[in-house]
Formats: C-alpha cells, structure tokens, sequence
C-alpha cells in the first residue's frame, strides 16, 4: 500500500532537458490547505517543478503522485489532473485566451465543460471578487501587465480547482493589489482548496 502523506507528493524526482540534469532526486511533500512556497533563485527548476506537476514535462525518473494517485503521462489521466488545478505562470499571456476579458474567463470554464448556470454564477462571483467590472470587456491586447496577471489569476480559480499553482504572479501588483489576491487565495484555503507557489523571494509578509 502506497502511503501519501500530502495532496501533492514528489519522490526521487529527476528530470533532464537537452543532456542537462535540471532537478536530480528531490523528494517532497505539499500538504493539503496549506500555503506552501517553493523558494529558489532564477533558474533553479521552481518552474519545472509546476510544470512537471500537470505533466506539461514530463519527469526522467522517480515518481509524482497527486491526491494518493501517481501521475501517469496518458491523456485521459492528465485531463483529470488538468481540470482540478489552476495554474499560473509569471508570463500572463500564456494564459488569457480570447479576444475580451470576458472571452478568456469563459473559456477556461468550457474547456472545463462546467454547465452553462454554473458558468454563469461563476462569472458573476469571480468577477466581482477580483473587481474586474470595470475591464470586462476591455480587449486583453490592450490591458497592463497589471491587469493580465490579475485576470489570469481569476481565470485560473473562476474554474474552482482543488489546487493552484502560481508562479511569481504577483510581481506586476503594488502592496494593496497583492494583500487582495493573498487574501483570495487564503479564502481557497478555508474552502478545503491546496495552493502551491513558485518564487523566487521569501514572502516576508505573508502567513506561512
């Protein structure tokens, strides 16, 4: 019997890209509704680590396992881990797909195939908890940096997955921008849901 103590659960990992070793045997363990950080310096495989946790690449050796089920590279198996995570990396535009704000929010719940009244709440939800009333239908071609972060973020919880991913999302937000999203995101905590982060800097100011 296979025994995992978190929700998200790394043992001996090793991956390689182009002959070069990028992680080699790590091992760890992401609790469930906790506010885990993963700390390193630019390049050191904090991204890789995210991305090897939704099989965007895939691992050299070892063993991912993801609610008590280990991570196997087959497309059925990697929609399921897929649909339950929100992801975000520190390049927004990989995430905002769709000609307005509304558009790329839309898009990430039918890709989910959640019901059409279920969008609907969602929309009205999200939307008013990241204060994106006033940019809806702005086009995203013509939003700040700002602002793409911001909506990549809601757009990866308006789908409500049990685990977020974000990596260095918040460096684009002044102070009160990045106390709202924590906030957002420790409001997921309190609803059962697993965040996970990559950056490079410790968060001095934020709970642990």
């Amino acid at each position: 019997m296979v025994v995992i103590s978190g929700i998200i659960e790394f043992r001996n990992v090793s991956y390689s890209k182009n002959n070069s070793m990028i992680l080699e045997n790590i091992s760890f363990s992401l609790k469930k509704n906790k506010y885990n950080v993963i700390i390193g310096k630019n390049g050191s495989g904090k991204s890789t680590i995210l991305k090897l946790i939704v099989g965007l690449e895939k691992i050299s050796g070892g063993q991912i396992f993801i609610d008590n089920e280990e991570l196997v590279y087959k497309r059925d198996e990697l929609y399921k881990i897929r649909k339950k995570t929100g992801i975000v990396f520190q390049e927004s535009n990989e995430h905002i797909i769709g000609e307005t704000v509304a558009e790329s929010l839309i898009f990430g719940m039918e890709n989910n195939r959640i019901p059409l009244e279920k969008m609907k709440e969602n929309m009205a939800k999200y939307v008013k908890l990241f204060k994106l009333e006033n940019i809806i239908d702005k086009k995203t071609v013509n939003l700040s940096g700002g602002e793409k972060q911001k909506v990549a973020l809601a757009g990866a919880v308006i789908t409500e997955p049990d685990i977020i991913l974000l990596d260095e999302v918040t460096e684009m937000w002044d102070k009160a921008t990045k106390e709202k999203m924590n906030g957002i995101i420790e409001k997921f905590l309190e609803d059962g849901k697993n965040s996970s982060f990559g950056n490079s800097q410790s968060r001095r100011n934020k709970k642990k």
